[in-house]
């Protein structure tokens, strides 16, 4: 009989290397540290809008076209919506006792592009008298709100509306002299543009 020899085993073929798990987190170490900034500077931010929302003066948002689009939560107590067609536009939804001042502020802080403050005035709010000062802050052209204005309502205490409250004959004055300057301003914007469509007719004549 044909002897039997025994071979030697064969070798098994090693499988092929992967990376390891220290690799891998180390190859998306700065990934992961840029992501994990980037979630914390969205939480702060938030927190931060939070804050200002809860212990900051109430506040609202509006266009180049004095139409609300952001107000924030305790803005409501100074506006007023009532029955019928709804519009946005603060001039007339603001209180009725801050509706003057407010209009010429808006119009005075988009010509000098600068914070323009009125009053304070006293209104009346669910049967109690209030001071409130109003704040406008245009965008400037820097910023990419620009064309936007932020309105604040600064609620005044007794001591500091006794003093810095001017009478009310003095406040009308200055509001008509406000107005009749932005009417005459509307006027002369108006005679030029008449007289640039009267030189482009004569001139295709």
């Amino acid at each position: 009989m044909p002897s039997i020899t025994n071979s030697p085993p064969r070798p098994h073929a090693l499988p092929a290397l992967l990376p390891t798990g220290i690799e891998d987190a180390s190859a998306n170490t700065e990934e992961s540290h840029q992501a994990g900034r980037d979630r914390r500077a969205k939480l702060f931010g938030e927190l931060h809008l939070e804050l200002l929302e809860e212990y900051g003066p109430p506040s609202v948002v509006v266009n180049e076209k004095h139409d609300i689009v952001h107000l924030s939560a305790k803005a409501g107590r100074y506006l007023q919506f009532v029955a019928g067609e709804p519009t946005a536009n603060v001039l007339k939804v603001v209180h009725p006792a801050l509706r003057g001042e407010l209009r010429t502020s808006l119009f005075r802080a988009g010509q000098i592009q600068d914070t323009v403050f009125t009053g304070p005035d006293k209104i009346d709010l669910a049967g109690k008298q209030e001071s409130v000062s109003v704040e406008v802050r245009p965008m400037r052209s820097t910023d990419d709100a620009k064309g936007f204005f932020l309105i604040l309502f600064h609620k005044q205490d007794n001591a500091v509306a006794a003093r810095t409250e001017p009478r009310a004959d003095e406040r009308v004055n200055r509001s008509l002299d406000d107005e009749v300057e932005f009417l005459k301003e509307q006027l002369d914007a108006t005679v030029e543009q008449l007289r640039r469509g009267q030189r482009r007719v004569e001139s295709l004549q």
